[in-house]
């Protein structure tokens, strides 16, 4: 069996992985750039703001595959006990409710209709659908969670060879035919063939753990990854640009694939390999690695909050554009706003003994 490379950890505290955390903190801000940039390019014609928001919406959908990669890391090279497991599970399933409680009863006092929320309507809503936009994530990640003692007992028997075949399959094959048939219909494959122990969002989180595991840092690498990664992108945009003249305004969308796409999983995989490797020569103070260890803790429950934030904070792009400012800067700052709100009221919350756990 190939040896895993063994490279030192910088950690803010304990063996905590400093680049896992600078990675959390883009991949929420990657989350707030997702549920609101969408309706600014969807007005428009394609030209320079257009191409701009539409890289930016690409850019964003690494957060996903960033976030499964770092459960591959930071889940797949433990074996839990089949009670660890349960408890996990049960956490995660009451940060779904309490945080599905909130925006459920948000959406109704904005609504005036309070008088209409119930708690059996409530826990319908959350048993058949994500009650915000953000949280069909929890809802895959409670499925990995109930998968995950069988996963982690699968990665710790695959050595590096077997790693590649699991990621040529769950990211290269699968990845790669939806792709394809959006302009060659005629290749999709019959819809009985299945790979399910291989599915694209398990694949990330074997591809996180290859990376953390058997890569090492080269220039020859560093130079494949910001050629993938920066390629990927482009290729996105442009495909969507083709899709427009083919497909019209209405329904362009395509490549829009919640992560699952090749050429999504790729700049992403070339993102969290440039970090795992490169992050820690950006020296930081231990006064910097603490609070980017801290943000990182509290990405989570910004990640929670985000749905709310961005609602809140939309006034901001308003007063910004009412002020004359161009859209696209006026999003940005937006969404840096709602970032930061989020990590102000996860702070807030953090320092709650009774919720902290729930948002760390």
């Amino acid at each position: 069996m190939e040896q895993a490379v063994q490279t030192p950890v910088r950690a803010g505290s304990g063996t905590r992985e400093l680049y896992l955390d600078a990675l959390r903190v883009i991949a929420a801000f990657c989350v707030m750039v997702n549920h609101s940039i969408t309706y600014v390019f969807l007005a428009m014609s394609p030209g320079k703001s257009w191409y701009t928001a539409m890289t930016e919406f690409f850019l964003s959908k690494t957060a996903v595959p960033i976030f499964l990669m770092i459960s591959g890391v930071t889940l797949l090279t433990r074996r839990y006990t089949y009670r660890k497991t349960l408890e996990k599970f049960l956490h995660t399933l009451l940060v779904l409710v309490v945080f599905s409680g909130l925006y459920y009863l948000e959406g109704h006092l904005d609504a005036g209709t309070m008088g209409e929320a119930s708690l059996g309507d409530f826990l319908e809503s959350v048993w058949q659908r994500n009650v915000t936009n953000a949280f069909w994530y929890l809802y895959l990640y409670l499925g990995i969670l109930a998968m995950l003692p069988l996963l982690q007992r699968l990665a710790g028997a695959l050595d590096k060879t077997d790693l590649r075949y699991a990621l040529f399959i769950s990211l290269g094959v699968l990845g790669l035919f939806p792709v394809l048939t959006i302009w060659f219909p005629s290749l999709a494959y019959c819809g009985h063939f299945s790979v399910p122990l291989l599915d694209t969002y398990v694949g990330l989180m074997l591809g996180g753990l290859y990376i953390h595991k058997y890569t090492e840092p080269s220039r020859r690498g560093a130079a494949a990854a910001v050629g993938v990664f920066v390629g990927m992108i482009a290729l996105q945009v442009l495909l969507t640009r083709q899709l427009y003249d083919f497909m019209g305004p209405e329904n362009y969308l395509q490549m829009d694939s919640l992560g699952r796409y090749l050429p999504t999983t790729a700049s992403a995989l070339a993102l969290f390999y440039l970090f795992r490797h490169y992050f820690g020569r950006w020296k930081l103070s231990p006064r910097g690695e603490k609070v980017l260890s801290a943000l990182g803790r509290l990405s989570f429950g910004v990640y929670l909050l985000s749905d709310l934030m961005l609602e809140k904070a939309y006034p901001v792009s308003d007063v910004l554009r009412g002020w004359g400012m161009h859209v696209i800067p006026a999003i940005f700052l937006y969404q840096l706003v709602s970032l930061a709100m989020g990590y102000a009221l996860a702070f807030l919350l953090s320092r709650i003994p009774g919720v902290r756990r729930l948002i760390r």
